[in-house]
């Protein structure tokens, strides 16, 4: 036995809890997205999660979205954090969907999506009062028009962030 504190993941347990959830989430019409930053992107857990019946794989980080594709792992993916506008380019080839709060990004990524021949998809975030993300409800309406004008975006829906 290992001297070191170690980590020991059941896949079957977890394909067959993603599997419970994802019958009864689809039974309400609802897919969900199965998270893997707990584990930083595993494909064994990844593929597990995929096997129960997640329709997508979301990480908050990029690397780890990228050790899943390569691993060969079917998407669709998300970033589930705001993409700093530094990482667009990364973002959009790595990333089906992200979190958006700001105009601005939304302009970067879709750009960057036209350049890689891609749609972006956004979700955006509306922030609720925990002062953490997102647009205040009052501003929905616009950026949601200023967005959806944005070649190479698709919004996805709106998300929040409560006491995350």
């Amino acid at each position: 036995m290992a001297a070191n504190p170690r980590l020991e993941i059941n896949v079957g347990k977890i394909a067959g809890n993603t599997a419970q959830v994802a019958q009864k989430a689809g039974a309400n019409g609802v897919n969900i997205v199965g998270v893997t930053k707990v584990c930083c992107g595993a494909p064994e857990v990844a593929r597990a999660v995929k096997q129960g019946g997640a329709a997508m794989l979301g990480d908050s980080r990029l690397e780890n979205i990228a050790r899943m594709k390569e691993a060969g792992i079917p998407g669709p993916y998300m970033l589930i954090r705001i993409p700093m506008q530094s990482a667009a380019a990364e973002t959009v080839r790595l990333a089906d969907y992200c979190l958006l709060s700001d105009v601005v990004t939304g302009r970067i990524l879709g750009a960057e999506a036209r350049r890689q021949g891609k749609t972006m998809h956004v979700i955006i975030m509306v922030d609720v009062g925990d002062l953490r993300e997102g647009f205040w409800p009052n501003q929905i309406p616009g950026a949601v028009t200023e967005l959806a004008a944005v070649e190479g975006l698709a919004i996805a829906g709106l998300g929040v962030n409560l006491t995350c």
